[in-house]
């Protein structure tokens, strides 16, 4: 790149490392979040129009370089690139107090589901320039798409250390779970829960476990996706087995 970034309203760049610092200095008008983004392992794309910086998997630049070839309709139509992310929907029983009568609902924008976010717009010119860049990069591309595999991998052995660990200290402690349900369950009355043998960890501890906040957990545990037990008058409680598979998945 002989011109300054600063000179730029769009580009691209290829890191082939976790957390690459030999690339093109980062805009200054990037915050936190793209800062990030700029340095990440893969295909990163920015346009300085809107101050946005989105950042592309080796496999996904892959799949998308295979389509451009196989395609024209970027020739005329440009090219939607971004993140990729699974969307899920959070409903909200809060209802507006003033909806006419003749008004229908709003209607959700999409379904749940795989999709793109923190997307930049391509022309027909851009999305050629893209296209040649990523054919010069072809060579490097599984290379990154290897050390991803790595990466992930690593992250996975990182999450069941925490789950071990956590299982630990729910033995050493005389509070757990699985001991205060067993003492209750034998006067329980007709209709009441038993817990079957195992470790179990609470939706506050999955949450944790998993990096997010308790209400993704309770939509994980709505929509199926993870199994768990409802304990009356003590919540619902996710076995650890059940949690390393979906994990997994």
């Amino acid at each position: 790149m002989t011109n300054s970034i600063e000179d730029k309203t769009w580009g691209f760049h290829l890191n082939e490392t976790i957390y690459s610092l030999i690339c093109p200095p980062c805009p200054k008008w990037a915050n936190s979040w793209e800062k990030e983004n700029w340095h990440k392992i893969g295909v990163v794309v920015w346009d300085a129009k809107i101050q946005r910086v989105t950042h592309l998997h080796g496999d996904q630049a892959f799949q998308l370089l295979e389509h451009l070839r196989l395609s024209d309709t970027w020739q005329k139509d440009g090219l939607l690139v971004g993140e990729i992310a699974y969307r899920i929907t959070i409903p909200s029983n809060k209802k507006s107090k003033k909806i006419s009568v003749d008004q229908p609902e709003d209607k959700p924008i999409s379904n749940d589901g795989w999709c793109l976010t923190h997307t930049i717009q391509l022309s027909p010119d851009q999305a050629k320039q893209f296209l040649l860049f990523l054919e010069r990069e072809e060579t490097r591309l599984p290379k990154v798409i290897e050390a991803e595999k790595a990466e992930r991998k690593r992250i996975l052995g990182q999450v069941y250390s925490m789950i071990l660990s956590w299982g630990k200290e729910r033995e050493q402690s005389s509070s757990s779970i699985e001991e205060s349900v067993t003492k209750k369950s034998v006067s329980v009355p007709r209709g009441g829960v038993t817990i079957p043998r195992g470790k179990y960890h609470t939706i506050a501890q999955v949450a944790d476990i998993c990096g997010v906040k308790e209400n993704i957990v309770n939509s994980w545990l709505k929509k199926g996706l993870l199994k768990s037990l409802d304990l009356p008058g003590l919540g619902k409680i996710v076995e650890e087995k059940e949690l390393v598979k979906y994990l997994a998945e």
